[in-house]
């Protein structure tokens, strides 16, 4: 819906489609964005790392069943300020990048 939270939509086979609407205003979304065949960056691992030492990983998946397709970007919730990303990216690479906002969306390239 465009708020900025996450949203799931879920199915079961000859059953009804359920929607659950987020709600936080404190997420922070982080879209990559790969290069030849893997434009989505399938396979990449995003940390994000607190100033306090704590990190967070997630890992960019293309789906964890049957018929299912998950979203090409992670979510992370109360992002405290001055943290950190880095990125593995599929192949190998390792990324750093510095945070200008703690919610919202934000686009890496490879």
């Amino acid at each position: 819906d465009g708020n900025g939270s996450p949203d799931v939509v879920a199915t079961t086979n000859n059953g009804p489609v359920r929607t659950f609407v987020g709600h936080t205003k404190q997420a922070l979304a982080v879209q990559l964005h790969g290069v030849g065949g893997n434009p989505m960056a399938v396979g990449a691992r995003v940390t994000l790392r607190a100033p306090d030492g704590k990190k967070q990983v997630r890992e960019i998946s293309a789906g964890s069943g049957y018929l299912a397709q998950s979203e090409s970007c992670v979510w992370f919730a109360n992002v405290p300020t001055a943290s950190q990303l880095s990125v593995s990216w599929p192949d190998g690479t390792l990324s750093a990048h510095a945070l200008e906002a703690t919610t919202g969306r934000v686009h890496i390239r490879r």
